[in-house]
């Protein structure tokens, strides 16, 4: 989302499923999300803290996965057990409640709307970290994520090809890189300067192949 892209490699199909709007929320915000967030969401089965690495990782290399394992997914988990903690607390489960009541709504411009009648500070920084992405990619996204939500994961995937491949056609996207990963200003100049400006069907032309 910071480069005017969207959550490509299935990821909508998986953010569509987290509980509530928890997904939604990750997707438009781009929102850093630690181990402890990732187990709320159910995007992750296990949490193991960094200091464990090293040694899962050498006792992982020292392990022979091609015999004795009839079933591989089982070993593995029985592998992972000793690493295996108990997450901290998960600060956008906390969030929940407030995520899905302005989340929930249909439209970017909603949501926005909701969040911006808010005056407490995740509101209020929620709304300014939203504003500050492509208002075009924002408006496709939402899309997908609705969309996926009654698609299969290969559906998902083809439909990731398709918007990447209109991504690649459009202007925004070589902006955003430009500003973000190459001179690093992150001060886009993106052809619509904000959501309001983006009509519905440039964002659902995305959707149609090429």
């Amino acid at each position: 989302m910071n480069i005017s892209f969207f959550p490509d490699v299935g990821a909508c199909y998986f953010l569509s499923q987290t509980p509530g709007y928890t997904g939604r929320y990750a997707a438009l915000t781009a929102a850093v999300l630690k181990g402890e967030d990732a187990i709320s969401m159910a995007c992750a089965d296990y949490f193991i803290p960094s200091h464990s690495l090293t040694v899962l990782r050498e006792q992982l290399l020292e392990t022979d996965w091609r015999s004795g394992h009839e079933n591989v997914n089982q070993a593995v988990h029985l592998f992972l057990q000793p690493f295996i903690e108990e997450p901290p607390r998960s600060e956008l489960a906390l969030l929940q409640n407030k995520i899905d009541d302005h989340f929930s709504h249909k439209t970017i411009e909603s949501i926005l709307d909701s969040l911006e009648k808010e005056d407490d500070s995740f509101a209020q920084e929620t709304a300014k970290n939203i504003r500050s992405k492509s208002p075009l990619a924002l408006k496709v996204t939402l899309a997908h994520l609705k969309q996926s939500q009654t698609s299969t994961l290969e559906e998902t995937f083809e439909t990731d090809i398709i918007l990447a491949m209109h991504f690649l056609q459009c202007d925004d996207f070589y902006e955003g890189v430009r500003s973000v990963l190459i001179e690093k200003t992150r001060n886009p100049n993106y052809q619509y300067k904000s959501i309001e400006d983006v009509p519905d069907e440039l964002a659902l032309s995305f959707f149609r192949e090429i």
